[in-house]
C-alpha cells in the first residue's frame, strides 16, 4: 500500500465525527488537571454529591444562579418523564416560569431525605434520594414518601431517585413506586453543560470553573468504573470507528512512526486513537479469557458464568469451596457472598477476589474475616462487616505492556495468547490452593 493510499485510509478515519467525540471521552478518561472535586476526594461518596447538588439547587446560594439549575432539571425531568407529570397533573412549562426566589434546600435534616427543594410560595416540593453507590433501603423511599405527604398537604409532589444509570424505582423497594420518578447522573452532566453552553457569558468566571470541575469528575465516574472502560458512548464510538475504518485502524502502529502520516492524524486525536488501540487489544484479551474460563470450569476447577464477561467487561468466576464456605444454602443463588474476577484497566490485568455482605443478619463475617486475615494477597481493608461494606483484595497483577503481542503478527498474538493462558491457569491454581489452606 502506498504512502497517498495510507493517507487517504486516515484522512477518512480524521474526518469520521465518531472520532471527534472519541476524543472528547478519551480527555475525560485521562484529564490529571488540577479539580476541586478530586482535590476532596468525593468521587463516590454520596453525601458530597448530595452537597453538590443542593448547592445547586438553592437559588440563594453563592453561585448568583438564581433556579437556573433547578428550572432546567424539572426540565430535563420533565421531558424525558412526560407520562409521570402528566399523572400528576403538574404543567412543567408554567412552573419553570414561576419565581422560586424563596425555596429553601435542605439537606437530611428533615426525615433523613437526602436533597429537598421547597417552596411554600409555590406549595411545591420536591424529594431526591440520591444512590451513587448504595442500594436502596427496605423503607426508605416509602418512609419519605409518607413523610412528605403529612408535613406538605395541598402541596404538588415530585419524588425523584437519582442514581449514575437512572435506573427505575422497583416494586419490591416501595409500596408507592409509581409515585418515584428517576434521573441519571448522565442528565445532570446535560444540565451543567446545557447551562454553560447558554449562560456561561453571564456567570463568574470561579463558578464556571466549578461547574466545569464537576463536568470532569462527572465523566470520570460515568466512563471509568474501577478503571475499567464502561459502555454508553465511548464503546458506541469504538464500535463505529473499529467497523467503519478497520483498514485504517491495522495502520495506526506503523503510522504512529511514520512522521509525514502522523502530522496530518495525530496531532489532535492522538490519545483518542490511542485509546481506540488500546480498546481493540483489550477486546481480543477478553475474548481470550472467557475461553480459558470455560476450560477451567469444563475441567470442574471453578464455576463461570460466560455472560460475565460482556456485562462487567471482565471474566467473573466461582469456585467450589467458596461457595460451600460462605453462602447460606437459603441464599437465592444469583446473590453470591464473593466473586473473583478477572478485570481489565488501561494499563493492568488484575484477578480480584471480592466479598460482599449482602446486609443480611446470617452473613458469615467470622468467616469472611478468616479469609482476610489468613489470605497471602494485598487487601483494601482489614475488615468486613456491615458498616465497612465489600472488601477487595488483589491477587494476581499484569502490566498491560507484557501483553501488547495481542496487537502483533499472528505468531505473537499466539504466543501473548498461550502466556496469558499459563499465567492465568497458574494464578487459578494458586488461588485453589491457598482455599486449601484456609477453608
Amino acid at each position: 500500500m502506498s504512502d497517498r493510499d495510507k493517507f487517504l485510509l486516515l484522512e477518512k478515519l480524521k474526518a469520521d465525527k465518531e472520532l471527534d467525540n472519541l476524543q472528547k471521552l478519551s480527555k475525560a478518561l485521562n484529564s490529571t488537571g488540577l479539580n476541586i472535586f478530586k482535590i476532596t476526594g468525593m468521587d463516590s461518596q454520596e453525601i458530597k454529591h448530595s452537597n453538590t447538588i443542593a448547592w445547586f439547587l438553592n437559588p440563594r446560594e453563592s453561585h448568583n444562579l438564581g433556579s437556573l439549575f433547578f428550572r432546567e432539571f424539572i426540565t430535563l425531568l420533565s421531558e424525558e418523564k412526560p407520562d409521570y407529570f402528566k399523572v400528576k397533573c403538574i404543567n412543567v412549562q408554567e412552573l419553570a416560569r414561576k419565581d422560586f426566589d424563596d425555596a429553601e434546600v435542605i439537606r437530611e435534616s428533615e426525615a433523613n431525605i437526602d436533597v429537598l427543594f421547597k417552596s411554600k410560595e409555590n406549595k411545591f416540593v420536591l424529594c431526591i434520594e440520591n444512590k451513587v453507590k448504595a442500594g436502596i433501603g427496605k423503607t426508605q423511599l416509602d418512609d419519605y414518601y409518607n413523610y412528605i405527604e403529612k408535613e406538605y398537604k395541598g402541596y404538588k409532589k415530585v419524588f425523584v431517585l437519582l442514581s449514575l444509570s437512572g435506573y427505575g424505582v422497583p416494586n419490591k423497594k416501595s409500596n408507592n413506586a409509581k409515585e418515584w420518578t428517576s434521573i441519571s447522573y448522565r442528565d445532570v452532566l446535560k444540565i451543567l453543560r446545557s447551562i454553560l453552553e447558554n449562560q456561561r457569558k453571564n456567570i463568574e468566571q470561579k463558578i464556571q470553573h466549578i461547574i466545569e470541575d464537576y463536568i470532569e469528575l462527572l465523566e470520570k465516574i460515568l466512563y471509568e468504573k474501577r478503571g475499567i472502560v464502561e459502555k454508553y458512548e465511548l464503546l458506541e464510538s469504538l464500535s463505529k470507528l473499529h467497523k467503519n475504518h478497520k483498514d485504517a485502524i491495522k495502520l495506526l502502529q506503523s503510522v504512529e512512526k511514520d512522521s509525514k502520516l502522523s502530522k496530518s492524524l495525530f496531532v489532535k486525536h492522538l490519545d483518542a486513537i490511542k485509546l481506540l488501540q488500546s480498546q481493540t487489544v483489550i477486546n481480543r484479551i477478553q475474548k481470550v479469557i472467557a475461553a480459558i474460563l470455560e476450560e477451567l470450569a469444563d475441567d470442574e476447577k471453578i464455576i463461570y458464568n460466560k455472560s460475565s464477561l460482556d456485562k462487567n467487561f471482565s471474566g467473573v468466576f466461582h469456585t467450589y469451596k467458596m461457595d460451600k464456605y460462605l453462602n447460606n444454602k437459603n441464599e437465592p443463588k444469583q446473590k453470591k457472598a464473593y466473586i473473583y474476577r478477572i478485570r481489565l484497566t488501561k494499563e493492568q490485568l488484575i484477578i480480584e477476589l471480592e466479598l460482599q455482605p449482602f446486609k443480611r443478619f446470617d452473613y458469615n463475617y467470622t468467616a469472611a474475616n478468616k479469609i482476610l486475615k489468613f489470605a497471602p494477597w494485598k487487601k483494601t481493608n482489614t475488615e468486613i462487616s456491615k458498616e465497612n461494606g465489600l472488601c477487595l483484595m488483589r491477587i494476581k497483577e499484569w502490566n498491560i505492556e507484557n501483553l501488547a503481542g495481542f496487537d502483533g503478527t499472528d505468531a505473537e498474538a499466539a504466543n501473548a495468547t498461550e502466556n496469558l493462558r499459563t499465567e492465568i491457569i497458574k494464578a487459578v491454581k494458586e488461588i485453589l490452593k491457598c482455599e486449601e489452606k484456609i477453608i
